[in-house]
C-alpha cells in the first residue's frame, strides 16, 4: 500500500510539473504576442529587434510546451512580421518554410482559431506566387477566420486588400483544404 501512495504522489507531482510548464509556456507566448503587437507601433528601425526578442521568447514557450497552439502562433506572429520587414534575401526561403511549418503546427493544435486562420490567409496574400502565395486560397482562409470571428480585423484588412470585401459566409459553408 505504501508503494501505491508513493507512486500516486509521484504521478501527482509530475502532473503538477507539466501543468506548471504549460502555464509558463502560455505566459511566455502571451509576452511574445504582446511584443509582436507592440512592434507595429514602433518606428521602422526599432521593429526588428523587438520582433527578434519576441521570437526568442516564443521559441522558449514552444520548448516548454510543444503542444501549445498559442506558443506556435507567437512564433508565427513574430517571424512573419520580421520576414515582412526584412524583404527577400538569401534566408527568405528557409524563413518562409519555417513560418509555414509553424502555421501548420498552430492550426493542427487549434484548427478553428481565428487569428491562426487569418495568419494563414495573410501569408498566402503576402507571398509571391513563386514562394507559394495563392490569392484564391488566401481568400478562403480569411473568410473562414471571419466566419469564426466576424470582428477579426486582420482577416477584414486582407480581404479588402484582395478586393474581396468582408462578406461573411456561414462557417459550415467554408471548406479549406
Amino acid at each position: 500500500m505504501a508503494l501505491l501512495t508513493v507512486v500516486a504522489t509521484a504521478s501527482a507531482a509530475a502532473a503538477q510539473g507539466l501543468d506548471e510548464r504549460a502555464a509558463a509556456a502560455e505566459r511566455r507566448a502571451d509576452d511574445a504576442i504582446a511584443l509582436c503587437a507592440t512592434a507595429d507601433d514602433l518606428p521602422p528601425d526599432a521593429r526588428l529587434p523587438v520582433l527578434a526578442r519576441g521570437l526568442v521568447i516564443a521559441e522558449s514557450a514552444v520548448e516548454l510546451s510543444e503542444h501549445s497552439a498559442r506558443a506556435h502562433y507567437a512564433i508565427v506572429c513574430n517571424l512573419g512580421k520580421a520576414i515582412g520587414l526584412s524583404g527577400v534575401g538569401l534566408g527568405t526561403w528557409r524563413a518562409v518554410s519555417r513560418l509555414r511549418r509553424e502555421i501548420e503546427a498552430t492550426l493542427a493544435l487549434a484548427p478553428d482559431d481565428p487569428e491562426a486562420l487569418a495568419a494563414k490567409g495573410a501569408l498566402l496574400v503576402k507571398l509571391p506566387r513563386w514562394l507559394g502565395g495563392d490569392r484564391g486560397e488566401a481568400e478562403r482562409w480569411l473568410r473562414r477566420a471571419l466566419a469564426m470571428d466576424p470582428t477579426n480585423a486582420t482577416a477584414r484588412a486582407y480581404l479588402e486588400q484582395l478586393g474581396a470585401g468582408p462578406h461573411v459566409a456561414p462557417a459550415a459553408d467554408i471548406v479549406v483544404r
